[in-house]
């Protein structure tokens, strides 16, 4: 089975596809505009971010604290987040006041990004990922990832760590899959690269004032270098020149065995479109999915759950009502699994499949089996003499349909629609295959005043992606009877600048 990563670095976002095989197995994207209104909330990532932060408010009732981490929102730390790990009472008996105190100044670290209203999860227990290795300031021990399976190869890697001098200070390390096959000289260093981090932490601490950030997680392509990529990955291909730049120095840096491997699309299509997944990806917004046997999927995000339903259509092979509801409800699962992890669902997640007597032990077998199969850990369980199956994912980031839409002003904030940044990130896809098509020809873009108001905005940041991608000449006309989600994107004949 052939994998590929493909990093597309557009003009105002960051998008990363894995393929099987040529089929797209994994999807993520980020915000590369430092202003986005979505940056602090649902744009940028922050998780792994480590922060020295003041601890606001303690709430004994909920055993949890609220901690100003610098966001709009105050962070929220569990009893569970802040108890130190493998050590001293239960988590039941600790109660948040015995490890917090209000006003103080804690060293914290990103768990999960805000989401909606909630405020990101925090913890008080450091950990810094590197290539080979996550790195515990107070760890202990050395633990192996429960993927190394080779028995000569855990006793390998247990006892090169064990030895390391980084150890004895009480630090611990999380052994990564990656470390398979190493060489110790990479293993140290990475250990090293990690510990000296810590160092930089803890002495920036002395120095500031919370709340601030003392380290930044590494950025959105070395990030996915360093977590996504081992080797099943074949090639790794970015359209962008500053981007491959920056992943072939992350590269030669953490992982010198893979840089050639990383290669630059120069192809006169966009990377997305010449694999076959630009629609794929644009779909990902949409509520109805459709099968092959003739039935759809409906899902639905909300504030508190993920409602998914699953219909049979003009499923009429079968004339056996119980073979018809198996067969679409087992079509259906496979693609409501493969939904959930492009689109980066995490939560509750409510599905009512068509009804039948026997056969559900089997559907939420599947559901886990194939997010398991892609790294995700899910509980899945039919609601007692119901059709429905309730599937629960850990929250790491908001979903794709989270990040592209916002609340509704006009119904009081009780539904969503797709936001101005998602609209002009969209409109500026689209200048980018005008621009591919045409090398060199002014584009005219006509938007409505929102969509124009917010390229203006950002006019400046703006045109360091319009040089990036050869376009020299765009002029943006506002329309204010527009639809505020339409757009057009022409090519014109005359010079215009950007």
């Amino acid at each position: 089975m052939t994998q590929a990563l493909l990093i597309h670095s557009g003009i105002a976002e960051l998008e990363i596809a894995l393929l099987k095989d040529g089929v797209l197995e994994r999807y993520w994207s980020e915000t590369s505009l430092e202003d986005d209104e979505s940056q602090t909330s649902e744009g940028q990532s922050r998780v792994g971010d480590v922060v020295l932060a003041r601890i606001k408010r303690v709430l004994p009732a909920l055993n949890a604290a609220f901690v100003d981490i610098g966001d709009e929102r105050d962070g929220f730390l569990s009893v569970r987040d802040a108890a130190k790990r493998g050590s001293g009472p239960r988590e039941d008996d600790l109660k948040i006041g015995s490890l917090v105190r209000e006003g103080e100044a804690r060293l914290v670290q990103v768990l999960r990004d805000a989401i909606g209203e909630k405020g990101a999860r925090i913890g008080l227990n450091i950990a810094l990922a590197g290539r080979f290795l996550v790195f515990s300031p107070d760890g202990g021990k050395v633990l192996l990832s429960r993927r190394i399976e080779d028995e000569a190869e855990r006793v390998r890697l247990k006892s090169i760590f064990e030895a390391m001098e980084v150890l004895k200070s009480g630090a611990g390390i999380v052994v990564r899959t990656a470390a398979i096959g190493a060489s110790e000289e990479a293993l140290r260093e990475d250990a090293e690269y990690l510990a000296g981090i810590w160092e930089d932490i803890v002495e920036a601490q002395e120095e500031d004032e919370p709340p601030v950030t003392l380290h930044h997680e590494l950025g959105f392509i070395e990030r996915a270098l360093r977590d996504k990529v081992g080797p099943e990955i074949e090639r790794v291909i970015v359209d962008d020149r500053a981007a491959f730049n920056a992943a072939r120095a992350y590269a030669v840096e953490a992982m010198p065995d893979f840089s050639e491997k990383i290669v630059l699309h120069e192809g006169p299509s966009p990377l997305f479109a010449d694999h076959g997944i630009d629609e794929e990806i644009a779909a990902l917004q949409l509520s109805e999915i459709l099968l092959a046997n003739g039935g759809w999927i409906t899902i639905e995000p909300t504030e508190a759950l993920t409602a998914v339903d699953v219909n049979s259509g003009k499923h009429i092979a079968r004339s056996d009502l119980e073979a018809t509801a198996l067969a679409v409800n087992t079509e259906a699962a496979e693609a409501i699994a493969r939904q959930l992890i492009l689109r980066g669902i995490g939560g509750l997640i409510v599905i009512d499949f068509i009804p039948m007597t026997d056969g559900f032990d089997r559907l939420t077998e599947m559901l886990a089996e194939k997010l398991k199969q892609a790294g995700i850990q899910a509980d899945a369980a039919r609601m007692e003499g119901m059709n429905i199956v309730a599937l629960t994912i850990k929250h790491m980031r908001a979903s794709v349909d989270r990040r592209a839409t916002e609340p509704c002003t006009l119904c009081d904030g009780h539904g969503r629609r797709r936001s101005v940044s998602a609209i002009a990130r969209q409109a500026l896809r689209q200048v980018e295959r005008a621009a591919a098509a045409a090398p060199g020809r002014p584009i005219a873009m006509r938007v409505g005043s929102e969509i124009a108001a917010w390229l203006e905005a950002r006019s400046g940041q703006l045109k360091s992606g319009f040089s990036r991608k050869g376009i020299t000449a765009l002029r943006v006309f506002p329309e204010a009877q527009r639809a505020r989600d339409s757009f057009s994107i022409e090519t014109m004949g005359k010079e215009t600048p950007v």
